[in-house]
């Protein structure tokens, strides 16, 4: 498959692991060559080949944000790179790639999203909630917004509403995985172990019958 498509970086990197697990690290090599010979201007390739080469932190930082650079729509772009920055704890460069993907685009779900984790993680109430209806408008948590209600709740430490909000999203959508979630958490929260150990439980057969 390699030699078919030798620029298909999910392959080049699981046979780079694999060769890793064996010790086998010129071959590793050689795999990344061939697959930059293959897709000299695919930035990824580039940046495993720094790692196997033991390059500095710093070396594969820029190699990273060359291949965010790469990518050619500017909304998907701003996204990966407030990603990036809040990997590397970078929060205040990260806001700003944020603000840059509002400007493109308000009201995408995937910004709107990350907004919401924003606005929980400053204590932004009233900008949470608003953002809560305009995602709930889109149903973007397939829940009519009770998911980032829940989310609310829990971070403003009202349990008894994130408890109540679970309950009902679990007796609504008993068959999915994450209502179930969403209880188990609350009732961790209000330190019900067992209960919430049951909730896991059902989240995982929930999920495990999903994928059958």
């Amino acid at each position: 498959a390699r030699r078919q498509t030798p620029g298909d970086f999910d392959i080049v990197q699981r046979l780079v692991w694999m060769y890793g697990s064996e010790d086998k690290k010129e071959a590793a090599k050689k795999v990344v060559d061939d697959a930059i010979n293959a897709a000299p201007d695919e930035a990824k390739f580039k940046i495993l080949k720094l790692s196997l080469d033991g390059a500095s932190p710093e070396l594969i930082r820029a190699a990273q944000r060359e291949a965010i650079n790469q990518i050619k729509d500017p909304l998907t772009r701003e996204l990966r790179f407030f990603d990036f920055e809040l990997t590397l704890g970078d929060f205040p460069t990260a806001l700003r790639h944020l603000e840059n993907a509002e400007k493109l685009n308000p009201d995408d779900k995937s910004v709107m999203e990350l907004r919401f984790r924003v606005s929980l993680e400053l204590r932004e109430w009233d900008r949470a909630q608003a953002l809560i209806k305009k995602l709930a408008a889109q149903n973007a948590d397939e829940a009519q917004g009770r998911i980032y209600q829940f989310r609310l709740a829990m971070a403003r430490g009202d349990i008894d509403k994130a408890l109540a909000v679970s309950r009902e999203l679990v007796n609504e959508l008993p068959t999915f995985a994450r209502p179930h979630l969403c209880l188990a958490e609350a009732l961790q929260a209000n330190h019900q172990s067992e209960a919430a150990i049951k909730e896991y439980k059902n989240a995982n057969e929930a999920q495990t019958s999903a994928e059958a």
